[in-house]
C-alpha cells in the first residue's frame, strides 16, 4: 500500500456508484493515472482482501503497518499524500474537497 492511489481506489470502493472498472476508476481521480497501473492496483487490492469483484466491493480488512518494511512504507505513502494534498489546495476549489467523514455524506448524495 506505498502508493497513495492503492488507497484512493480503496476509498472509491466506499461509494455507492462504484464499478470495479479501470477506465470509471480513472475518471474518478484527479491525477491521470495509465489503465495499466489502475489494473495492477485492483489485482493488488483484490489478490490481498482489500477488494472484492462483487459488491461490497470494499472489504473490512483492516490496514495494518508494523515492522520495519511496513514502516518505510508508510513514510512513503504519507510524503505522497502530502504531495496530493499540497497540490489540491492549489488546484482543487475548496467545495469540491472533501475530507474525512464529509466524502460519505457526499457520496450517499450521488446517483447511482
Amino acid at each position: 500500500m506505498t502508493s497513495w492511489y492503492n488507497v484512493a481506489i480503496r476509498e472509491l470502493a466506499a461509494l455507492p456508484n462504484f464499478q470495479f472498472d479501470a477506465r470509471w476508476i480513472q475518471g474518478q481521480l484527479r491525477e491521470t493515472l495509465p489503465l495499466e497501473q489502475i489494473e495492477k492496483a485492483l489485482s493488488f487490492l483484490e489478490k490481498n482482501g482489500f477488494l472484492s469483484r462483487t459488491a461490497p466491493f470494499i472489504s473490512k480488512k483492516p490496514i495494518e503497518c508494523m515492522g520495519g518494511v511496513f514502516t518505510l512504507s508508510l513514510g512513503t505513502f504519507h510524503r505522497q499524500m502530502l504531495n496530493q494534498i499540497s497540490e489540491s489546495i492549489e488546484s482543487v476549489p475548496r467545495d469540491e474537497r472533501l475530507i474525512d467523514d464529509e466524502r460519505a455524506r457526499r457520496a450517499e448524495a450521488v446517483e447511482p
